[in-house]
């Protein structure tokens, strides 16, 4: 009994001791997310071209879901000035190195390169019973922005938010502004340009004459030598703003260069590019917001009979706790509407059927059984009859 008892004690401070490591984790983890000035984020919740991030926009690190613009950013003057990075790649391609180009390339966004290694390999494979095989020389050019910031001492929150919270309607802010804003951007320009040519050079030979296009003009290298034939350009660009020039209609091969020129024109607009990765900034490390709420003074609450007050730190630290979970239950409920919306839909879609259908079966869209709605394999959970659906919806 004594050694069951001793053992007994010993798990119990096992455990209390556990428990008290999780609290001291969670507080440190906990003080580290209301002192942080920012996170990235650089996944797939932003890389959906359907939603659009911009400076001043709200966002919900748990949803991933993009808010309402509350904050009045002059994209002129309101951000800082970002800094560049340029990268220019021109070199001749084949079926047994564009592999290894793909692979060691550095660009923030292969999408160019892939394409460009699909064609190759798929011209290859109808050339291989030619006797005059085509040669292919690519130029990409692309640029990386970053360091696009919001200037805070030169935006404003906007009125309608600021309305908010000066009638205190916190959860309203946070469901309309989200618990966060995007405090900056990077973004990256990419424009690719594919050359393919039939010629009598031998490989020394076109080795020179790619050497001698890179440091003038594809285009005028291509006029002075004669050995070369069916010349053509495939271009693809990534980020580009089309609707500032009409220079991207290359009507002819000596158009090419006031292409290449317009683009890299395009590429040095800040606004300009597919976005990379944002900064997501908590709205209690807003200064504006931090003021309108006085957020640098204790609040006492009353607690039964008793009065405690509860420090900035921990009112910082409720606020960005309470904004998540706020935006939490707003996606779980756009969430269930969504889903009833379609069980609605689904059910109209049932009724409609005369009452001489009831007994007929209807398969799922996504039913691999047969027509008559039997599966070989296991019970057919595919195939309803009419009056099950409208019975059970």
């Amino acid at each position: 009994r004594k050694q069951q008892s001793l053992s007994s004690n010993c798990s119990f401070l096992q455990r209390t001791m556990f428990n008290q490591f999780l609290l001291l984790t969670h507080l440190l983890n906990a003080v580290d997310l209301v002192q942080s000035a920012g996170q990235i984020v650089s996944d797939y919740r932003i890389a959906n071209k359907d939603v659009t991030p911009s400076i001043g926009r709200g966002y919900s690190v748990a949803s991933g879901n993009m808010h309402s613009l509350c904050l009045d950013v002059d994209m002129e003057t309101g951000i800082t000035e970002p800094t560049f990075d340029y990268s220019y790649f021109f070199n001749l391609i084949d079926e047994t190195n564009i592999s290894n180009v793909v692979n060691e390339a550095s660009y923030s966004n292969p999408q160019a390169l892939l394409n460009i290694q699909n064609a190759v390999v798929a011209k290859a494979k109808r050339e291989r019973t030619m006797t005059e095989k085509s040669k292919s020389v690519v130029a990409m050019m692309e640029v990386e922005k970053y360091y696009i910031s919001a200037d805070e001492t030169k935006i404003n929150m906007m009125e309608d938010a600021k309305n908010l919270l000066d009638r205190s309607l916190y959860v309203q802010f946070f469901q309309v502004c989200g618990p966060s804003f995007i405090r900056s951007i990077s973004r990256s320009c990419e424009f690719a340009a594919t050359f393919n040519f039939k010629s009598s050079m031998d490989e020394q030979e076109v080795s020179t004459f790619v050497e001698e296009a890179a440091g003038n003009n594809m285009i005028d290298s291509a006029k002075s030598n004669t050995t070369l034939t069916d010349l053509t350009i495939n271009m693809m660009a990534y980020g580009i703003d089309l609707g500032r020039s009409n220079s991207f209609m290359a009507r002819s091969f000596d158009q090419y260069g006031a292409v290449v020129d317009a683009a890299f024109q395009s590429m040095m607009d800040p606004n300009v590019g597919v976005v990379k990765s944002i900064e997501v900034v908590p709205w209690v490390n807003n200064i504006q917001f931090q003021a309108i709420i006085k957020l640098d003074t204790s609040l006492d609450v009353l607690i039964g009979e008793s009065t405690t007050q509860i420090s900035p730190f921990m009112r910082r630290f409720n606020l960005i706790t309470n904004s998540e979970h706020v935006a939490r239950l707003a996606e779980i409920l756009r969430h269930r509407m969504r889903t009833y919306g379609m069980v609605m839909k689904c059910l109209s879609a049932v009724t409609a059927f005369p009452p001489s259908d009831n007994t007929r079966n209807l398969l799922n869209t996504h039913s691999v059984c047969p027509p008559t709605g039997d599966c070989v394999h296991g019970d057919n959970n595919d195939a309803h009859t009419v009056f099950f659906l409208e019975a059970n919806t």
